[in-house]
């Protein structure tokens, strides 16, 4: 495997962070508009009737005949895709505003009073002469709204006569008149965009102001549905929408339709379906486009139809079927996304989902949302808790990078525990399962889940059967590669599911998906764990935890210094993580300190034993450790083929995230049964837009480099970190390449593609000779690292 440092070969977009506007970046894309005003001018004119000469510009008087006016010219375009919408129901509504100033007196003029001044509509507007502070007030009059409908350009014009009689004239005489023996400071016009439709609006490029006899142009950007690429195979695809516009009268349709691709060129449509949203499932639709051919480009969309036949595009993407017998697959996975709002924190999607080629598929493997952000509501009822949950899911989706992977990705997701509230599974099941705040919360996170990421999945959602079945993990095929997503949350803290971390129902079908299912005929088995299943020695830390004067806190220090002195230094993680351990007090020791940090969160120590959210999770804790065993048990099983005595071996591959660290695990077993393939290895993406922590680096070195997993009935399973966990948000691409059509001989590719380092890893197997491999591959182990690069270019 490889750690090295990779280029800034991918600029982050200005527009792709800014977190503060309800739609991020639309101001940046369509503010072009404005500054090149007099170039709109142009195009306002050329579609005025040619009555008579027109001279325009920003503030200077426009007369067709003998009539002044303002005009305002709009362009209606689509938020993503950034084309012209058509046959668009718009309202323009124009304010005439005055502000008037007046001298506050005895007001106090120093730095520190600021917080005593009025809010709006009164605010300070200047200082004058001699430290004079003035207030200014604003008066406003609304004109009736202007309908209008964009042209096939997606363009509409508004006029505005400007004549005695004429609204707009007489407005402007009020507002000058409003305050008798007052002379307003400044009277202009302010303009208000809408669509009959609602939807999500960007008209940061209309003027903040504009005279009475002006011609304003403007580009106004419409968000009126997202969509999701979901589960695709040879012929068939999900589709998902949400629409975020008010429900259609009953004489319009919502229409879905898919056209192939080839080249620059589609052909006519291959599919078309109605779509019916339900409001009491988020606004959500899904359908499964069939018919499809494999191996195909396709672009789709979402329409509104009116009863006259026009087509009004709401939304739209594309995705590519998947081939009858691939010998290359390309997989994205990534975990964690919760934006920071600082410059670099989607930087990772963008590049995800500028990859060209574009990625055969997309595994999100836990925490799509924050769920612990939303607020309790009252009252307390699930349908509200529900509400709250979906609007969060389009807080966290709304922003380009993250919406353009989604809808051209074919994408498969898992919750863990934060898409619905941090550590649940954990704590609740510890201290308060029974809190019918919780059951209520719970219930629509999971609800919630099912409506904005089961939908579109293999599984898919049965709304009248939801609540009565608890399973949610699944299983894909994508050529000769079987996937298994793990439910490893749903399950924990309930005694009645049997075992602690999957149940026994989620074991019954996994291990009939391994010995009897897809994976029996499978060259490479996917196993994805939202949860890692090696990520560190969890009883050494908590050791630590509880003891840092004793021999715990001394074994730490030496192996930090056994770990970096070499080198000549200690970075600056585990200097950091170190001043935290050594920050607990001995009172600490007797279980009555609270510890908060943020990568691992608050610590309790009662009655000598730590207890951590984040240690309980892990899947090597000592309650959770029979699931471990089985899931080993059965991943070395199909590696070795046991249950046919190693006819037919496989290549075994673990992916995982949840621990904000990217991460290479190798997996040995010691038992008899796998001596021909005796490693697996795992790979951990997290986190994609998360604050990256670097705790696990000492969390590393604190557990040791190699350490226990679990028992096997005759051997011991362990693992190791087979280089040092990188600290820095990232996703993860895995490349599967069948080398040889004829012979069941694979190449696999892991990287872990952080902003600025990244780890690598090769892996070579002949799956018909599990012994050293042939020609072409040096003389190894099966699975061994067969190049090792230290800079490898990307």
């Amino acid at each position: 495997m490889v750690r090295g440092r990779r280029p800034q070969d991918h600029p982050v977009r200005p527009d792709a962070c800014r977190l503060e506007d309800e739609l991020d970046g639309l101001g940046r894309r369509v503010g072009r508009a404005f500054s090149t005003a007099a170039a709109r001018h142009r195009e306002v004119l050329t579609s005025l009737p040619a009555r008579s000469t027109v001279k325009s510009g920003l503030g200077a008087p426009l007369r067709v005949g003998a009539c002044a006016m303002t005009i305002l010219s709009l362009q209606a375009r689509d938020y993503l895709d950034d084309v012209p919408l058509p046959n668009l129901d718009l309202e323009v509504v124009l304010t005439v505003v005055a502000t008037w100033r007046r001298l506050v007196p005895d007001i106090d003029v120093s730095d520190d009073f600021q917080d005593d001044l009025p809010t709006p509509p009164v605010f300070l507007a200047a200082r004058g002469p001699g430290g004079r502070v003035f207030e200014e007030e604003r008066d406003s009059e609304a004109l009736e709204p202007e309908p209008g409908v964009t042209d096939g350009f997606g363009r509409a014009v508004f006029e505005w006569p400007y004549a005695p009689g004429a609204p707009l004239f007489e407005a402007f005489r009020r507002m000058r008149l409003q305050r008798p023996g007052v002379s307003a400071v400044s009277v202009f016009a302010e303009f208000g965009v809408r669509s009959a439709l609602g939807g999500r609006i960007d008209s940061t490029s209309l003027p903040d102001r504009a005279g009475e006899q002006d011609v304003v142009a403007a580009q106004v950007v419409f968000d009126l549905a997202e969509t999701i690429v979901g589960h695709t195979t040879e012929t068939t695809a999900k589709l998902w929408f949400r629409s975020h516009v008010e429900p259609l009268p009953d004489d319009f349709r919502a229409l879905c339709e898919v056209y192939p691709r080839r080249g620059r060129e589609t052909g006519p449509a291959v599919f078309s379906e109605d779509m019916r949203f339900d409001p009491l499932w988020a606004d959500t639709a899904t359908v499964e486009v069939t018919g499809l051919e494999p191996e195909t480009d396709y672009e789709y969309v979402l329409a509104r139809v009116s009863p006259e036949g026009t087509f009004l595009r709401m939304a739209g993407g594309s995705f590519r079927t998947a081939a009858v017998a691939p010998t290359v697959l390309s997989v994205a996975f990534a975990s964690c996304h919760q934006p920071t709002g600082t410059a670099d924190s989607l930087d990772r999607w963008q590049e995800l989902e500028e990859s060209s080629p574009r990625h055969d598929l997309l595994l999100l493997m836990g925490d799509q949302i924050y769920g612990d952000r939303v607020a309790k509501p009252a009252p307390n009822s699930s349908d509200i808790w529900f509400d709250r949950y979906a609007a969060q899911y389009q807080r966290y989706w709304r922003y380009r990078p993250v919406r353009d992977a989604l809808r051209h990705h074919p994408t498969y997701m898992m919750l863990d525990d934060h898409d619905v509230a941090d550590d649940w599974g954990i704590t609740f099941a510890a201290d308060t399962i029974g809190s019918a705040d919780d059951q209520r919360r719970v219930f629509a996170g999971l609800r919630a889940y099912a409506a904005c990421q089961q939908a579109h999945g293999p599984r898919g959602l049965d709304k009248e059967n939801w609540a009565s079945t608890d399973a949610v993990d699944y299983a894909f095929r994508r050529g000769p590669v079987a996937f298994y997503v793990l439910d490893d949350r749903t399950q924990r803290g309930r005694p009645a599911a049997g075992t602690p971390v999957l149940g026994t129902g989620q074991l019954d079908r996994l291990r009939d998906w391994a010995f009897r299912g897809d994976a029996q005929t499978a060259d490479v088995v996917v196993l994805v764990a939202p949860v890692p299943l090696a990520v560190g020695n969890t009883e050494r830390v908590a050791a630590m935890i509880k003891d840092p004067w004793g021999k715990g806190g001394t074994e730490l220090v030496a192996r930090l210094v056994q770990e970096y002195a070499p080198g000549g230094r200690l970075l600056r993680p585990a200097v950091s993580a170190l001043g935290w351990f050594l920050s607990l007090s001995p009172v600490g020791i007797l279980g009555q300190i609270l510890v908060e940090e943020d990568a691992l969160g608050p610590i309790r120590i009662r009655d000598g034993e730590v207890i951590e959210p984040d240690l309980a999770d892990q899947w090597n804790d000592k309650d959770n450790r029979p699931d471990l065993t089985a899931v080993l048990d059965v991943l070395f099983d199909l590696a070795n083929d046991t249950g046919n005595q190693g006819a037919r071996p496989r290549v075994v591959i673990v992916l995982g995230g949840d621990i904000h660290s990217g991460g290479i695990h190798r997996i040995t077993s010691s038992s008899p049964r796998h001596r021909a393939i005796p490693e697996i290895w795992q790979f951990v993406s997290s986190p994609v837009s998360h604050e990256p922590t670097s705790m696990n680096e000492l969390f590393r070195i604190a557990g040791g480099n190699r350490f226990h997993l679990a028992f096997s009935s005759d051997g011991e399973y362990r693992a190791e970190w087979a280089v040092a966990p990188l600290g820095e948000r990232n996703y993860g691409s895995l490349l599967i390449n069948r080398v040889d059509p004829q012979r069941r001989r694979y190449w696999l590719t892991v990287v872990i593609r952080g902003q600025d380092d990244y780890l690598l890893k090769e892996l070579a197997f002949d799956l018909e000779n599990p012994g050293p491999p042939v020609s072409p591959w040096p003389q190894a182990p099966i699975g061994r690292l067969i190049r090792d690069t230290r800079r490898h270019p990307l």
